[in-house]
């Protein structure tokens, strides 16, 4: 009697008009295209604000303005570290005077010339590593690499 009573409700599920079977491990909604999202590795940088730029002072006519420009930064192999570079440059307006750049108030880059003829501008270009964070000036003087860590830049007319 039971097996009966069985076969006549699913005969009549089969056959009402909103009838269906539906499988408990089948879908039932349609696929959708699975969201992946991919974001770029944060590469680490040399801040340009590590280097301090020297500025005019009323007080005293002879500073000059120090800019920088031309940032960039290039990675490392496949690793988050990189390479950057930026150009710090002062000049002076007065025929006849020169400019003259200083490091930390220590040493001048070969780029102020000797004094024979004035420069009235000087660019130099800082490299900084990202594993050591350390902004550096480096020249080629006579077959040796003479290389110095910079911290402040100032410029004063001559």
């Amino acid at each position: 009697m039971l097996f009966f009573t069985l076969f006549l409700c699913c005969i009549v599920f089969l056959t009402s008009e909103n009838s269906f079977i539906a499988n408990a491990c089948l879908a039932t909604s349609p696929a959708s295209n699975p969201v992946v999202t991919t974001e770029a590795p944060v590469l680490r940088t040399c801040p340009e604000s590590d280097v301090i730029l020297g500025t005019p002072n009323i007080g005293n006519p002879t500073r000059l303005d120090v800019i920088s420009f031309g940032f960039s930064s290039t990675q490392i192999g496949n690793t988050l570290e990189t390479e950057s570079t930026m150009k710090i440059s002062c000049a002076t307006a007065e025929i006849g005077k020169r400019a003259l750049m200083q490091f930390n108030s220590l040493g001048s880059p070969l780029e102020n010339g000797d004094g024979s003829t004035p420069t009235q501008n000087v660019t130099v270009t800082l490299s900084c590593s990202s594993v050591d964070m350390i902004w550096e000036y480096s020249v080629v003087y006579m077959g040796n690499t003479i290389t110095r860590t910079v911290n402040t830049v100032t410029c004063t007319q001559a």
